[in-house]
């Protein structure tokens, strides 16, 4: 922050600058001082999309949500957009009624940012008189399981090519439904969940780890990283940051990390003496559907910000989401308070990490 203090002062007209402290700031949590430093810039340099879009996710994150989903929505003309611009040949949707109308919800961004934005996807079809979803190809069994009213296509240049073929009245990516469906937070539906897990799996799983250590009666999940090659590490905390609660508490843990975790896992055993149970049978990079009915199985989650987040809350499991002060946050969990509009059953556990480690406990006893 202070290396683009100093360009600043000397060169105080450069909007460059200015969008770079605004994205510092921003990074540290302080943003109000960020929003600022954006719209000096903006100011500079009125046309300087990069500002625009990091304004934006200021704004959100503040919860200053219509004007932020509004400069948001040009997010794809920004020179770092990770994600491009998907090109079809009807209307986009401005938030028009839908009755009689047929939409196309296609699919914008992560595994975890689909299914947090998918929580709209159910008013989109009570409103609409045909709704189709294109998703990640792994999402599919579970979307066709929890909206049964749409149509759900997986996405494959080959589904796509067929789909401009058909006559549909709007499409919007499925973050844009935000625009429109989130405008403030009295927009947010009061639910327990609206992704469906595979119910005879889940009862199988369930009875299999209580058949296993038949004198723990909670069953509890961990995941504890994120692999985001931008912000991953920013979102991520050590298996060994959670020994001391691990160990002293009477749930059987069960590891819900994706990705190879076995060596993490076993050095924590040979330390700290605590075993993370890790499930052969299941794995979420290839099966999506086979993991949440592993997730709905047990009681509760206890993670930081990362797609295992959102599939447990999204099915209305406890869950208790980590953001430690000083780190990296992305703007949908906003900057303060415990209580997460996009899923009522979880709580947002913030603070300096010391302060994380001696609360944690007392939170996982109360699911």
């Amino acid at each position: 922050i202070q290396f683009t203090k100093n360009a600043i002062k000397l060169n105080p007209n450069w909007p460059e600058a200015y969008a770079n402290l605004g994205s510092h700031l921003e990074a540290r949590g302080d943003l109000a001082a960020a929003e600022a430093a954006f719209d000096y810039a903006l100011k500079l340099e009125p046309e300087n999309t990069n500002a625009l879009v990091n304004r934006s996710l200021a704004r959100l994150a503040q919860g200053h949500l219509e004007k932020g989903w509004d400069d948001y929505a040009r997010r794809f003309e920004t020179s770092h957009a990770l994600y491009t611009q998907r090109e079809w040949p009807w209307p986009v949707w401005q938030g028009e009624p839908l009755k009689g109308k047929k939409i196309f919800v296609w699919s914008d961004q992560g595994i975890g940012d689909e299914i947090l934005y998918g929580g709209m996807i159910p008013e989109i079809i009570r409103h609409a008189a045909a709704c189709t979803v294109e998703c990640a190809p792994r999402l599919v069994p579970l979307y066709r399981r929890s909206f049964p009213e749409a149509e759900i296509v997986p996405k494959d240049p080959a589904t796509s090519t067929n789909l401009k073929a058909r006559a549909f009245d709007y499409h919007s990516s499925v973050l844009d439904l935000g625009r429109w469906r989130r405008r403030g937070f009295e927009a947010f539906p009061n639910r327990n969940g609206y992704l469906r897990a595979n119910t005879e799996l889940t009862e199988r799983i369930r009875q299999r780890y209580l058949d296993q250590t038949p004198h723990r009666t909670r069953l509890m999940g961990l995941s504890w990283r994120s692999v985001n090659p931008i912000i991953g590490s920013e979102k991520s905390l050590t298996l060994a940051f959670f020994a001391p609660v691990l160990g002293s508490s009477t749930a059987r843990w069960i590891n819900l990390q994706y990705g190879d975790t076995r060596q993490e896992i076993q050095k924590v055993k040979e330390k700290y003496g605590f075993q993370l149970v890790h499930d052969d049978e299941i794995d979420s990079l290839t099966n999506l559907d086979d993991f949440a009915a592993q997730v709905a199985a047990l009681d509760g989650l206890v993670t930081t910000s990362n797609s295992t987040a959102h599939m447990a809350a999204a099915l209305g499991l406890p869950t208790v989401l980590l953001i430690p002060d000083g780190r990296k946050s992305i703007w949908y969990w906003f900057g303060r308070g415990m209580y997460c509009p996009w899923y009522r059953s979880m709580t947002v556990l913030r603070g300096d990490i010391e302060y994380i480690s001696s609360t944690l406990g007392s939170f996982t006893d109360k699911i």
